[in-house]
């Protein structure tokens, strides 16, 4: 909010960001209101405010080149170079909440193996959380080096061993491994992917899940664990190593504890090894989480290329004809489709129309063009009397003259205006039109015998 101040009024003005900027102001506020209210009352419904705010935060035109205009350096008063992208990332992420919801929402309406799921809470036993004796680990830093036997050769001592870690002496270097040791076994944590697995191997369910994740990617420990145990699969890792991870305390997880451990020395030995060779860059910590387009699969129409940078998503209304039969329209921006059927991908890249017919048990035909995707479908489950109709329809995308030359009455839907979804009655000439931004498209259709 401050940042936004210290704008040069006149990159506003060429990148047509003014009126961005107002609805920025008032949609951060509401925001900040909301985040205070939980700071002070820590009520469940609460969160789902700060998630709708920051929803409406996120579909804020120009968004991402609205932050990035804010001057940010050492002299300035926003002095991270990264904090727009940084604060564009957590935006993005907190109102991804409200989009998977609309969007499972829309899944379970169509399939009933949805509907069906059934949510089961891993609970460990008690004993899986015991700490262990401290006076069985004490160990240090020379001790376990002694572990790894010799590299290319020769033993690694400590004193070879801090030359690799620049700044810290070899007094250091034990005493600080000393200390983290002791912190790991008082404070780790188990994570959940690990306690996920616990769950499946003390459970012994005839079938695995397939996939296991979290709410984050996986961290290299718990990918490394997830590997070993080679009866799941995940997706990422972060590669992020955390001191204060551990295992449960459990005896059907001491085969796996023994191989990880290995593994874990043959990882040390192949850095080590590594260092040796060329001095390693220190690299920053990478994002914990990654924020993926709604649709990964390679069988939806998220296979369609990504046309825009600005990953803002609105949902377009359902439009109904006259009679039962129901012409569904689904609308969002690049890489957030909701559409969940397949179907051949066509790129709206001149006014020349698409013309064909849609029946109840055809495939969908989907349209993209700049930041709008467009599926058209007939409703399932009509009226057998009206199982053989069927809609011929035309889709164009129009230019700015053939925009100004539409009739005053003509049914036109702005989609970055809407909330949330609308019905809409399908006019006598069967012509409406869907725009978003600078992009308008002109959809006509008409009801015939199948």
């Amino acid at each position: 909010m401050e940042g936004i101040r210290q704008i040069d009024p006149q990159k506003l003005t060429q990148f047509n960001l003014d009126a961005s900027l107002l609805l920025f102001r008032a949609e951060s506020k509401s925001v900040i209101q909301s985040v205070n209210k939980w700071s002070n009352h820590r009520v469940s419904y609460l969160l789902d405010d700060i998630v709708d705010k920051m929803y409406r935060l996120s579909n804020v035109y120009g968004l991402q080149q609205l932050l990035h205009l804010i001057p940010s350096g050492p002299t300035k008063m926003v002095k991270e170079a990264a904090f727009a992208s940084t604060l564009l990332n957590v935006i993005r992420k907190v109102s991804r909440y409200k989009e998977a919801a609309r969007i499972i929402h829309r899944i379970a309406k169509k399939f009933p193996l949805v509907r069906n799921i059934e949510v089961h809470l891993a609970s460990l036993p008690q004993e899986a959380f015991d700490r262990p004796h401290l006076l069985a680990y004490l160990t240090s830093l020379p001790v376990v080096l002694s572990r790894l036997g010799k590299i290319n050769g020769k033993k690694y001592d400590i004193s070879q061993f801090s030359q690799f870690i620049t700044g810290r002496t070899v007094e250091s270097l034990g005493e600080e491994f000393s200390q983290q040791t002791t912190r790991t076994l008082h404070e780790a944590k188990i994570h959940a992917e690990i306690q996920i697995i616990a769950y499946c191997e003390i459970q012994s369910p005839p079938l695995f899940p397939r996939v296991i994740a979290s709410s984050k990617d996986a961290c290299f420990l718990c990918h490394t664990f997830i590997q070993i145990h080679n009866k799941m699969h995940t997706s990422r890792t972060h590669g992020r190593l955390y001191p204060g991870w551990r295992l449960p305390t459990l005896s059907s997880l001491k085969m796996l504890e023994h191989k990880f451990n290995e593994i874990l020395l043959n990882h040390a030995r192949q850095t080590i090894r590594a260092r040796a060779k060329v001095q390693m860059n220190i690299h920053p910590h990478p994002n914990e989480s990654t924020l993926l387009p709604m649709l990964a699969s390679v069988s939806t129409i998220s296979a369609v290329p990504n046309q825009t940078s600005i990953m803002e998503k609105t949902t377009l209304p359902q439009i109904v004809p006259p009679g039962p039969s129901i012409l569904e329209t689904a609308v969002s921006t690049a890489g957030l489709s909701v559409g969940f059927k397949e179907a051949s991908s066509r790129v709206l890249a001149s006014s020349n129309p698409f013309t064909g017919v849609i029946t109840p048990t055809a495939s969908s035909p989907f349209f993209l063009t700049g930041p709008l995707h467009i599926q058209l479908e007939m409703e399932e489950g009509l009226d057998p009397e009206f199982a053989t109709k069927s809609l011929a329809y035309s889709i164009e995308k129009l230019t700015v003259d053939q925009s100004n030359e539409l009739p005053i009455e003509t049914l036109t839907m702005d989609v970055v205006k809407l909330e949330g979804e609308i019905t809409y009655a399908l006019p006598p000439d069967g012509r409406f039109c869907i725009q978003a931004h600078d992009v308008r498209l002109k959809i006509v259709c008409q009801q015939c015998e199948g």
